[in-house]
């Protein structure tokens, strides 16, 4: 199925196995040779070509930002380390307060934090848990850039932090995926989104349109595909 190409957002709706996700994919694919694309996946497997590194082509590219570490699983600490690097990409690209009110939104302090995570043969300097900063980076760069990432993203609730695997999945998936678009938003990117709905109660799923169509209006010409069972989201978007 040929999507139309569009800077709006466009809905897709079917039955389990109507082909849905296989179609986000081969869309994908296909607009990559002539504009920036971006897929992202709520789930922890989805049908996009997984790469860990930006594809580039000829006039855009293919970015996979879908949950999964490796080609066929997923590993929870690597997606809590992951995370704090793609808030630095917020963070430089002077986005964090469009961020921050989205956590505050869905009943989030408006902060982001960093905790130390001891890795094994981990030679990097302990930290506190505190607020993730453009000035702790400066100050930490050897431990942000370390290979082994001896660190997770912390968020606050009441000032009171979680890291992100005392998170529910449903607040895991809600977060990130925002974080995945802002950090990397850019002026005529196109973005295909799989199940967003996975985990999140009824009164996320109402709100995921509103919420969503803001940050994915952040930069010109941004267009996105969302496919989804929900008819709650559906019904929110129309």
């Amino acid at each position: 199925m040929k999507f139309p190409e569009s800077s709006k957002f466009t809905y897709i709706i079917g039955n389990n196995g109507s082909g849905k996700s296989r179609s986000l994919e081969e869309n994908a694919q296909r607009l990559c040779d002539t504009r920036k694309v971006v897929v992202i996946a709520s789930g922890v497997s989805d049908k996009f070509k997984f790469r860990s590194q930006v594809r580039a082509t000829a006039n855009g590219y293919y970015r996979y930002l879908g949950n999964r570490t490796v080609g066929n699983g997923t590993h929870n600490g690597t997606l809590a380390a992951n995370s704090v690097l793609l808030y630095l990409s917020v963070l430089n690209a002077e986005l964090s307060a469009e961020f921050d009110k989205f956590l505050e939104l869905i009943d989030f302090d408006r902060k982001v934090g960093i905790g130390y995570k001891k890795k094994k043969n981990s030679t990097t300097k302990p930290f506190e848990t505190q607020e993730l900063t453009k000035k702790f980076v400066s100050l930490n760069a050897e431990t942000i850039y370390a290979k082994e990432r001896p660190f997770e993203i912390i968020f606050y609730k009441s000032g009171v932090p979680y890291t992100f695997s005392a998170l529910s999945s449903g607040e895991q998936y809600i977060i990130t995926t925002a974080l995945k678009v802002v950090a990397s938003i850019e002026d005529s990117v196109c973005y295909f989104i799989d199940e967003p709905e996975v985990s999140l109660h009824v009164e996320w799923q109402i709100k995921w349109p509103e919420l969503f169509h803001s940050l994915l209006s952040l930069r010109s010409g941004v267009g996105c595909y969302i496919a989804t069972h929900s008819p709650v989201i559906i019904s929110s978007a129309l």
